[in-house]
């Protein structure tokens, strides 16, 4: 019978340092401003297919708000050239 050998564990990059969780807040922080900022039209899509409801409704009309909001500073538009350009790139291959 042969008996098992475990391989010692290593990092997923050989090298890598553990990162602080400072350091992981940022870059969460950073991620859900940037989805905010230019996903504003998926977050009115979402709350459009809530269940109706007066939280729901609430949410739409935040979420509507929000959205008028990147559209008058031009992120909207920002957001679906690059949406385009990404679709554009996806096709290439």
């Amino acid at each position: 019978m042969t008996e098992l050998v475990y391989k010692k564990q290593v990092e997923a990059v050989e090298g890598a340092l553990p990162s602080r969780l400072r350091d992981v807040i940022a870059a969460i922080a950073a991620a859900a401003l940037t989805s905010l900022a230019l996903g504003s039209n998926a977050l009115l899509n979402c709350t459009n297919n809530l269940p109706i409801s007066p939280v729901s409704d609430f949410l739409l009309n935040l979420a509507q708000t929000w959205q008028n909001w990147m559209t008058a500073i031009g992120l909207t538009k920002f957001s679906a050239a690059c949406t385009s350009a990404l679709t554009a790139l996806q096709s290439w291959h």
